[in-house]
Protein backbone atom coordinates (compact mmCIF):
# COMPACT_ATOMS: atom_id res chain seq x y z
CA UNK A 1 0.00 0.00 0.00
CA UNK A 2 3.01 2.25 0.14
CA UNK A 3 2.95 5.02 -2.41
CA UNK A 4 -0.85 4.98 -2.63
CA UNK A 5 -3.21 7.60 -1.30
CA UNK A 6 -4.63 6.62 2.07
CA UNK A 7 -8.36 5.94 2.25
CA UNK A 8 -8.52 7.74 5.61
CA UNK A 9 -9.70 11.33 5.49
CA UNK A 10 -6.82 13.12 7.20
CA UNK A 11 -7.18 16.89 7.80
CA UNK A 12 -3.95 17.78 5.99
CA UNK A 13 -2.86 21.39 6.53
CA UNK A 14 -6.26 22.62 7.71
CA UNK A 15 -4.85 23.97 10.96
CA UNK A 16 -2.22 25.96 9.09
CA UNK A 17 -4.83 27.23 6.63
CA UNK A 18 -7.08 28.38 9.45
CA UNK A 19 -4.15 30.11 11.16
CA UNK A 20 -3.32 31.96 7.96
CA UNK A 21 -6.97 32.93 7.59
CA UNK A 22 -6.96 34.25 11.14
CA UNK A 23 -3.80 36.24 10.43
CA UNK A 24 -5.42 37.78 7.35
CA UNK A 25 -8.45 38.65 9.46
CA UNK A 26 -6.23 40.37 12.03
CA UNK A 27 -4.50 42.39 9.31
CA UNK A 28 -7.84 43.36 7.75
CA UNK A 29 -9.23 44.33 11.16
CA UNK A 30 -6.18 46.49 11.86
CA UNK A 31 -6.53 48.17 8.47
CA UNK A 32 -10.23 48.89 9.10
CA UNK A 33 -9.49 50.28 12.55
CA UNK A 34 -6.90 52.60 11.05
CA UNK A 35 -9.22 53.63 8.23
CA UNK A 36 -12.25 54.28 10.47
CA UNK A 37 -10.38 55.62 13.48
CA UNK A 38 -12.24 58.94 13.51
CA UNK A 39 -15.69 57.36 13.36
CA UNK A 40 -14.81 54.75 15.95
CA UNK A 41 -13.32 57.35 18.25
CA UNK A 42 -16.55 59.38 18.00
CA UNK A 43 -18.63 56.31 18.91
CA UNK A 44 -16.51 54.73 21.62
CA UNK A 45 -14.19 57.40 23.08
CA UNK A 46 -15.53 60.93 22.83
CA UNK A 47 -18.13 62.53 25.08
CA UNK A 48 -18.36 59.59 27.48
CA UNK A 49 -20.07 60.80 30.65
CA UNK A 50 -19.59 57.49 32.49
CA UNK A 51 -17.17 54.58 32.34
CA UNK A 52 -19.99 52.19 31.47
CA UNK A 53 -19.15 52.10 27.75
CA UNK A 54 -15.44 51.62 28.40
CA UNK A 55 -16.09 48.82 30.90
CA UNK A 56 -18.62 46.89 28.86
CA UNK A 57 -16.91 47.27 25.48
CA UNK A 58 -13.56 46.50 27.06
CA UNK A 59 -14.98 43.35 28.65
CA UNK A 60 -16.44 42.20 25.33
CA UNK A 61 -13.14 42.79 23.52
CA UNK A 62 -11.19 41.09 26.30
CA UNK A 63 -13.40 37.99 26.10
CA UNK A 64 -13.11 38.01 22.32
CA UNK A 65 -9.31 38.24 22.38
CA UNK A 66 -9.08 35.57 25.08
CA UNK A 67 -11.15 33.18 23.01
CA UNK A 68 -9.14 33.90 19.85
CA UNK A 69 -5.85 33.36 21.66
CA UNK A 70 -7.09 30.02 22.99
CA UNK A 71 -8.15 28.99 19.48
CA UNK A 72 -4.70 29.94 18.13
CA UNK A 73 -3.04 27.66 20.70
CA UNK A 74 -5.48 24.87 19.81
CA UNK A 75 -4.70 25.28 16.11
CA UNK A 76 -0.98 24.91 16.79
CA UNK A 77 -1.79 21.84 18.87
CA UNK A 78 -3.92 20.28 16.13
CA UNK A 79 -1.23 21.04 13.58
CA UNK A 80 1.01 18.61 15.45
CA UNK A 81 -1.84 16.11 15.73
CA UNK A 82 -2.36 16.17 11.96
CA UNK A 83 1.32 15.42 11.32
CA UNK A 84 1.29 12.61 13.91
CA UNK A 85 -1.74 10.89 12.35
CA UNK A 86 -0.27 11.17 8.86
CA UNK A 87 3.09 9.77 10.06
CA UNK A 88 1.38 6.90 11.88
CA UNK A 89 -0.66 5.93 8.82
CA UNK A 90 2.41 6.07 6.57
CA UNK A 91 4.41 3.86 8.94
CA UNK A 92 1.54 1.38 9.32
CA UNK A 93 0.94 1.06 5.60
CA UNK A 94 4.69 0.59 5.07
CA UNK A 95 4.60 -2.45 7.37
CA UNK A 96 6.49 -0.91 10.29
CA UNK A 97 6.04 -3.18 13.35
CA UNK A 98 6.29 -0.13 15.65
CA UNK A 99 4.45 2.66 13.78
CA UNK A 100 4.34 4.97 16.83
CA UNK A 101 8.06 4.85 17.56
CA UNK A 102 8.79 8.31 16.14
CA UNK A 103 5.58 10.00 17.31
CA UNK A 104 5.24 12.40 20.23
CA UNK A 105 3.82 10.41 23.21
CA UNK A 106 1.47 13.29 24.05
CA UNK A 107 -0.40 13.09 20.73
CA UNK A 108 -3.85 11.57 20.51
CA UNK A 109 -2.91 8.87 18.01
CA UNK A 110 -0.03 7.68 20.22
CA UNK A 111 -2.33 7.51 23.24
CA UNK A 112 -4.92 5.54 21.24
CA UNK A 113 -2.22 3.17 19.99
CA UNK A 114 -0.91 2.61 23.51
CA UNK A 115 -4.42 2.03 24.85
CA UNK A 116 -5.14 -0.62 22.23
CA UNK A 117 -1.77 -2.33 22.79
CA UNK A 118 -2.28 -2.43 26.58
CA UNK A 119 -5.81 -3.83 26.24
CA UNK A 120 -4.56 -6.46 23.81
CA UNK A 121 -1.66 -7.43 26.06
CA UNK A 122 -3.99 -7.83 29.03
CA UNK A 123 -6.45 -9.86 26.89
CA UNK A 124 -9.22 -7.32 27.48
CA UNK A 125 -11.86 -6.85 24.75
CA UNK A 126 -11.27 -3.62 22.83
CA UNK A 127 -14.45 -1.55 22.96
CA UNK A 128 -13.99 1.18 20.37
CA UNK A 129 -17.18 2.98 21.44
CA UNK A 130 -15.78 3.57 24.92
CA UNK A 131 -12.45 4.74 23.51
CA UNK A 132 -14.23 7.12 21.15
CA UNK A 133 -16.37 8.52 23.98
CA UNK A 134 -13.31 9.15 26.13
CA UNK A 135 -11.52 10.88 23.25
CA UNK A 136 -14.54 13.04 22.48
CA UNK A 137 -14.90 14.06 26.14
CA UNK A 138 -11.20 14.92 26.34
CA UNK A 139 -11.30 17.11 23.24
CA UNK A 140 -14.58 18.76 24.27
CA UNK A 141 -12.94 19.77 27.54
CA UNK A 142 -9.94 21.13 25.64
CA UNK A 143 -12.17 23.41 23.55
CA UNK A 144 -14.41 24.37 26.47
CA UNK A 145 -13.17 27.95 26.86
CA UNK A 146 -13.83 29.07 23.24
CA UNK A 147 -17.25 27.43 23.36
CA UNK A 148 -18.09 29.17 26.65
CA UNK A 149 -16.93 32.56 25.36
CA UNK A 150 -18.88 32.10 22.15
CA UNK A 151 -22.03 31.43 24.17
CA UNK A 152 -21.71 34.47 26.43
CA UNK A 153 -20.46 37.05 23.93
CA UNK A 154 -23.91 37.93 22.66
CA UNK A 155 -25.19 37.98 26.25
CA UNK A 156 -22.58 40.57 27.20
CA UNK A 157 -23.96 42.79 24.45
CA UNK A 158 -27.47 42.33 25.81
CA UNK A 159 -26.19 43.10 29.31
CA UNK A 160 -24.49 46.25 28.06
CA UNK A 161 -27.67 47.32 26.31
CA UNK A 162 -29.73 46.82 29.46
CA UNK A 163 -27.26 48.74 31.63
CA UNK A 164 -27.02 51.58 29.12
CA UNK A 165 -30.79 51.82 28.76
CA UNK A 166 -31.02 51.90 32.53
CA UNK A 167 -28.69 54.89 32.50
CA UNK A 168 -30.83 56.50 29.80
CA UNK A 169 -34.03 55.91 31.77
CA UNK A 170 -32.36 57.33 34.87
CA UNK A 171 -31.50 60.46 32.89
CA UNK A 172 -35.04 60.64 31.54
CA UNK A 173 -36.55 60.40 35.02
CA UNK A 174 -34.21 63.10 36.28
CA UNK A 175 -35.15 65.20 33.27
CA UNK A 176 -38.81 64.95 34.12
CA UNK A 177 -38.18 65.72 37.80
CA UNK A 178 -35.72 68.56 37.29
CA UNK A 179 -36.85 72.15 36.87
CA UNK A 180 -33.42 73.35 35.75
CA UNK A 181 -30.43 71.68 34.23
CA UNK A 182 -32.54 69.84 31.70
CA UNK A 183 -29.76 69.96 29.12
CA UNK A 184 -27.37 67.88 31.26
CA UNK A 185 -30.04 65.27 31.88
CA UNK A 186 -30.83 65.11 28.15
CA UNK A 187 -27.13 64.56 27.47
CA UNK A 188 -27.21 61.67 29.95
CA UNK A 189 -30.18 60.15 28.12
CA UNK A 190 -28.37 60.40 24.78
CA UNK A 191 -25.22 58.99 26.34
CA UNK A 192 -27.10 55.96 27.66
CA UNK A 193 -28.76 55.25 24.29
CA UNK A 194 -25.45 55.68 22.45
CA UNK A 195 -23.67 53.34 24.84
CA UNK A 196 -26.43 50.77 24.40
CA UNK A 197 -26.01 50.80 20.62
CA UNK A 198 -22.20 50.72 20.86
CA UNK A 199 -22.12 47.71 23.18
CA UNK A 200 -24.64 45.88 20.99
CA UNK A 201 -22.57 46.51 17.87
CA UNK A 202 -19.38 45.39 19.59
CA UNK A 203 -20.96 42.21 20.92
CA UNK A 204 -22.56 41.26 17.59
CA UNK A 205 -19.36 41.81 15.57
CA UNK A 206 -17.24 39.90 18.08
CA UNK A 207 -19.82 37.12 18.29
CA UNK A 208 -19.93 36.66 14.51
CA UNK A 209 -16.16 36.59 14.08
CA UNK A 210 -15.53 34.41 17.10
CA UNK A 211 -18.36 32.08 16.10
CA UNK A 212 -16.94 31.62 12.60
CA UNK A 213 -13.49 30.58 13.79
CA UNK A 214 -14.96 28.46 16.58
CA UNK A 215 -17.11 26.63 14.01
CA UNK A 216 -14.06 25.97 11.83
CA UNK A 217 -12.14 24.73 14.87
CA UNK A 218 -14.94 22.32 15.76
CA UNK A 219 -15.00 21.02 12.18
CA UNK A 220 -11.25 20.47 12.28
CA UNK A 221 -11.53 18.72 15.64
CA UNK A 222 -14.29 16.45 14.32
CA UNK A 223 -12.26 15.45 11.26
CA UNK A 224 -9.22 14.69 13.40
CA UNK A 225 -11.25 12.51 15.77
CA UNK A 226 -12.83 10.78 12.78
CA UNK A 227 -9.38 10.05 11.32
CA UNK A 228 -8.23 8.51 14.62
CA UNK A 229 -11.34 6.32 14.76
CA UNK A 230 -10.76 5.20 11.16
CA UNK A 231 -7.16 4.29 12.02
CA UNK A 232 -8.44 2.29 14.98
CA UNK A 233 -11.01 0.47 12.85
CA UNK A 234 -8.81 -0.26 9.83
CA UNK A 235 -5.39 -0.87 11.39
CA UNK A 236 -5.40 -1.29 15.18
CA UNK A 237 -8.40 -3.51 15.87
CA UNK A 238 -7.61 -6.06 13.11
CA UNK A 239 -4.06 -6.30 14.45
CA UNK A 240 -4.59 -6.33 18.22
CA UNK A 241 -8.20 -7.37 18.86
CA UNK A 242 -8.81 -10.77 20.53
CA UNK A 243 -12.49 -11.29 19.72
CA UNK A 244 -14.04 -14.40 18.21
CA UNK A 245 -14.67 -12.63 14.91
CA UNK A 246 -11.05 -11.48 14.56
CA UNK A 247 -9.73 -14.94 15.44
CA UNK A 248 -11.97 -16.53 12.81
CA UNK A 249 -10.81 -13.94 10.30
CA UNK A 250 -7.17 -14.66 11.10
CA UNK A 251 -7.76 -18.43 10.82
CA UNK A 252 -9.40 -17.90 7.44
CA UNK A 253 -6.47 -15.77 6.33
CA UNK A 254 -4.05 -18.44 7.56
CA UNK A 255 -5.95 -21.16 5.69
CA UNK A 256 -5.81 -19.12 2.50
CA UNK A 257 -2.08 -18.61 2.98
CA UNK A 258 -1.60 -22.37 3.54
CA UNK A 259 -3.60 -23.16 0.41
CA UNK A 260 -1.46 -20.77 -1.57
CA UNK A 261 1.71 -22.31 -0.11
CA UNK A 262 0.46 -25.82 -0.92
CA UNK A 263 -0.24 -24.83 -4.51
CA UNK A 264 3.24 -23.31 -4.81
CA UNK A 265 4.79 -26.45 -3.27
CA UNK A 266 2.86 -28.66 -5.68
CA UNK A 267 4.02 -26.54 -8.56
CA UNK A 268 7.60 -26.74 -7.27
CA UNK A 269 7.33 -30.54 -6.96
CA UNK A 270 6.03 -30.80 -10.49
CA UNK A 271 8.94 -28.72 -11.72
CA UNK A 272 11.38 -30.89 -9.75
CA UNK A 273 9.94 -34.07 -11.28
CA UNK A 274 10.28 -32.63 -14.75
CA UNK A 275 13.87 -31.61 -13.99
CA UNK A 276 14.66 -35.16 -12.79
CA UNK A 277 13.25 -36.66 -15.96
CA UNK A 278 15.25 -34.23 -18.04
CA UNK A 279 18.40 -35.13 -16.06
CA UNK A 280 17.80 -38.85 -16.70
CA UNK A 281 17.42 -38.20 -20.40
CA UNK A 282 20.61 -36.16 -20.39
CA UNK A 283 22.50 -38.94 -18.56
CA UNK A 284 21.25 -41.50 -21.07
CA UNK A 285 22.35 -39.33 -23.97
CA UNK A 286 25.79 -38.85 -22.40
CA UNK A 287 26.10 -42.59 -21.82
CA UNK A 288 25.27 -43.26 -25.47
CA UNK A 289 27.87 -40.72 -26.52
CA UNK A 290 30.51 -42.27 -24.21
CA UNK A 291 30.14 -45.84 -25.51
CA UNK A 292 32.05 -45.19 -28.81
CA UNK A 293 34.74 -43.41 -26.81
CA UNK A 294 35.10 -46.45 -24.55
CA UNK A 295 35.52 -48.74 -27.55
CA UNK A 296 38.08 -46.42 -29.13
CA UNK A 297 39.93 -46.23 -25.79
CA UNK A 298 40.11 -50.06 -25.64
CA UNK A 299 41.48 -50.19 -29.18
CA UNK A 300 44.10 -47.58 -28.36
CA UNK A 301 45.19 -49.57 -25.31
CA UNK A 302 45.48 -52.73 -27.44
CA UNK A 303 47.57 -50.91 -30.03
CA UNK A 304 49.84 -49.53 -27.34
CA UNK A 305 50.36 -52.98 -25.87
CA UNK A 306 51.15 -54.43 -29.27
CA UNK A 307 53.36 -51.48 -30.26
CA UNK A 308 55.43 -51.52 -27.07
CA UNK A 309 55.13 -55.27 -26.62
CA UNK A 310 53.80 -54.86 -23.14
CA UNK A 311 52.49 -58.40 -23.14
CA UNK A 312 56.04 -59.77 -23.36
CA UNK A 313 57.09 -58.17 -20.06
CA UNK A 314 54.65 -60.16 -18.01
Amino acid sequence: MQGQRSIIDIPRGESLGLLLRLLLFALAAGWLLLLLREQLAAIYLRDQLTITGFAINGSILLLFLLGMMRMVTLLFHYMGEERAVARFITATEAGDPHPAAEINPRTLIFQRYQSVVVLSREHVPINQSILASLLLAQESRRAGLPRFINNILILTGVLGTIISLSIALLGASNLLAAEGGANSEMVLVIHGMSTALATTITAIVCYLLHGYFQFKLQALQSRLISAIEQVTTLYLIPRYARTEETLLSRVATLVKALQSSAMELRSAQSGTHEAALELNRTIAQVSEQLQPLAQESAEIKQLLREGFRLHEQR
